[in-house]
């Protein structure tokens, strides 16, 4: 991920997702949240981090990277 101006981005969510083996797959996952409007930058083996203008629903996250074909274990604001 680029540099990211946490004043521009001050939401951030972090993911830990189950089954992210190769840069594929952390590509699929950062376009299906990226769909939603936020910045993401996944980091094998498990972490996606998170960063948003508004507040991140968690949920809407967690059904995206689910629809992508992956599974969210743990989130953490």
């Amino acid at each position: 991920m680029r540099h990211i101006d946490a004043k521009r981005y001050p939401y951030a969510l972090e993911l830990q997702v189950s089954g992210m083996h190769c840069e594929n797959c952390a590509r699929r996952i950062e376009d299906a949240l990226q769909s939603l409007d936020v910045i993401a930058k996944a980091e094998l083996p498990s972490t996606v981090i998170v960063r948003s203008k508004h507040p991140v629903d968690k949920e809407a996250c967690s059904k995206a990277v689910r629809e992508a074909g992956y599974e969210v274990i743990e989130t953490q604001l």
